[in-house]
């Protein structure tokens, strides 16, 4: 993954305007690629300190090696202390006016320090924050959705009083803090402890005049086996709490703050320990999480946590909470997880699942709603086809987990993510479900026909642009958006069509034949463009598209309708 251009070499300034302090221990297959991102991000006033934590591989030379190109670097030795020990003796020789910090097997974008610093420079505020993405060796992820939700309103500054949402990006790293208020405020990574990110977070929230939130991606957190927050253990889960509980009693002195954190805790955090649990049988590693649960309920606001809260964590919570933690394990055998499997329910309260203990008398029924956050919008071109004026496109596009009634939807072409016209829709009858492995009968109704002409911007569309259609789908008086991408990207088969179609080769279109290896004999290579036709289907296989998005052909033999087969054993198991 390169996200910058090839090496340079730099001078150190004489005073840094930010000191990115990176704790390196057993990371000598990552490292490089960390310090290539941080050497060629967009400022160039930066000291970039390397804490060599008495790792026995070989961080010390690969620090040198990048010390030597680029005066920049500096390396500091000291014996294995752990992360935080490690954190701060990099702030211990850090000049700079500015402070962050970068894990070391972690790679940052050119601009997003550069932006904060810009914001902070402005706004005069005590430290900024900046949205994050998860990669690994698949490639790069979705944002999260609490990051998109934290950054959708665009740059902004925030006292934390009136923001304690910000509280759910709880990393040491992603944030630029101002030195002075850093020492002022006395923070500290506590030693020997695990999620010392927790406390600081906390601390920093706590004691801020002010904080910038500045919607440039700055920094990419890698996922890897071994990772500290990726362990499923009693004492990594003990760790966790003990954590949570310091920095608890940071955020009460400012009001709702703690509440706020109870309630990201219980609705995004918890439900991940909750999914490893139904995966392993540990009875300290469940006894540690019921702990956990109990800490925090006295602090949340419970109509907050019902809106936000996944409807199989909300039962869980509520078991653990009325003392009925023998019943967690029922629930989890008795299938509370598979929400795929579990019938749709229309409530007084709101769209449902039948769950495990959907009956039970003593669970109050709002517990069985499914969060805003369980119904996205999801949506899959099926059928795509060019001709010389135009687009003729079938999608799908329905609310995730919802299974009753006609969903409504409305579209817009969008060149480069910006709006160019409203497309008219019309409803498409017709078995569909089976092709991308939708669960809900009511995605045989979610199908829609358009037709749209080349705008008037077509020129623009190079390698610098991306066609598009977003989609939004109302259902059950919930409505979400999406944007349908014109390329299936998992290359699901797509309806049947003419062995022929058209596809974007640099900024031409280009023909297409109808047996297999025609396609691979243009001696055009496919660019980043998205590919503007999805595959033909036949009994012997299928046209579709591979990661790189190139076009391929599938031998497998055209899907069958076994979803039906699905849907009516789920819906009919108890009869």
């Amino acid at each position: 993954m390169k996200l910058w251009p090839s090496r340079r070499r730099h001078h150190s300034p004489e005073v840094p305007i930010l000191s990115i302090v990176v704790p390196a221990f057993k990371v000598e297959q990552f490292l490089d690629e960390c310090l290539d991102s941080l050497r060629q991000q967009d400022m160039q006033a930066v000291e970039i300190i390397v804490v060599d934590d008495g790792s026995p591989d070989k961080v010390a030379q690969i620090t040198k090696r990048h010390a030597k190109a680029d005066s920049r670097v500096r390396l500091i030795t000291r014996p294995n202390g752990g992360l935080s020990a490690a954190r701060m003796t990099g702030v211990e020789h850090a000049r700079g006016t500015y402070l962050t910090f970068v894990d070391s097997d972690d790679i940052v974008t050119a601009g997003g320090f550069a932006a904060a610093i810009d914001s902070l420079e402005q706004s005069g505020s005590d430290w900024a924050m900046m949205p994050y993405r998860q990669f690994s060796k698949a490639g790069l992820r979705e944002p999260s959705s609490w990051i998109s939700a934290l950054y959708a309103a665009g740059a902004r500054t925030v006292k934390p009083a009136e923001a304690p949402e910000i509280l759910v990006q709880a990393t040491a790293w992603s944030k630029v803090y101002r030195r002075s208020f850093w020492d002022d405020a006395r923070l500290t990574f506590r030693p020997g402890v695990l999620y010392e990110d927790q406390e600081v977070s906390a601390a920093a929230f706590a004691a801020a005049r002010a904080i910038d939130l500045v919607p440039v991606e700055c920094y990419l957190w890698r996922l890897r086996a071994g990772s500290i927050t990726r362990e499923a253990s009693e004492r990594s889960l003990s760790q966790f709490f003990a954590a949570i509980d310091l920095a608890m009693t940071r955020l009460d002195k400012v009001d709702g703050a703690s509440q706020e954190r109870a309630r990201q805790l219980l609705a995004n955090d918890v439900p991940r320990y909750l999914r490893a649990l139904a995966k392993i049988d540990d009875e300290g590693f469940a006894r540690e999480l019921f702990a956990g649960i109990r800490m925090l309920w006295p602090r949340v606001d419970r109509e907050a946590w019902l809106v936000d809260t996944p409807a199989e964590a909300k039962i869980v919570q509520s078991l653990v909470i009325a003392g009925r933690e023998n019943d967690v394990r029922d629930f989890i055998d008795a299938g509370g997880f598979d929400l795929a499997q579990l019938a749709f329910l229309e409530t007084e309260e709101g769209p449902a699942l039948e769950f495990p203990f959907f009956d039970d008398p003593t669970l109050d029924r709002a517990v069985f709603v499914l969060s805003e956050r369980q119904t996205p919008a999801d949506a899959r071109a099926l059928r795509v086809v060019l001709d010389e004026q135009g687009v003729n496109l079938e999608f799908m596009a329905y609310l995730r987990h919802l299974d009753s009634g006609q969903p409504e939807a409305r579209a817009w072409l969008c060149l480069d993510g910006e709006r160019l016209q409203a497309l008219g829709l019309e409803p498409v009858e017709g078995p569909f479900g089976h092709r991308i492995r939708t669960t809900r009968a009511s995605n045989e109704r979610s199908v829609w026909r358009t037709r749209f002409d080349w705008p008037a911007e077509g020129d623009r569309i190079g390698s610098a642009s991306e066609l598009s259609v977003q989609v939004e789908v109302t259902h059950l008086g919930r409505t979400a958006s999406t944007t349908l991408s014109l390329i299936d990207q998992a290359g699901s088969a797509a309806w049947p069509q003419q062995a022929a179609g058209w596809c974007w080769l640099g900024t031409e279109p280009a023909r297409w034949l109808r047996k297999p290896h025609d396609f691979h004999a243009i001696d055009k290579p496919v660019t980043s463009v998205p590919i503007l036709t999805l595959p033909h289907e036949t009994d012997e296989g299928w046209w579709g598209f591979d990661a790189h998005r190139e076009v391929v052909w599938h031998d497998s033999p055209v899907a069958t309708r076994e979803q039906e087969t699905v849907w009516w054993k789920r819906d009919n198991a108890s009869n």
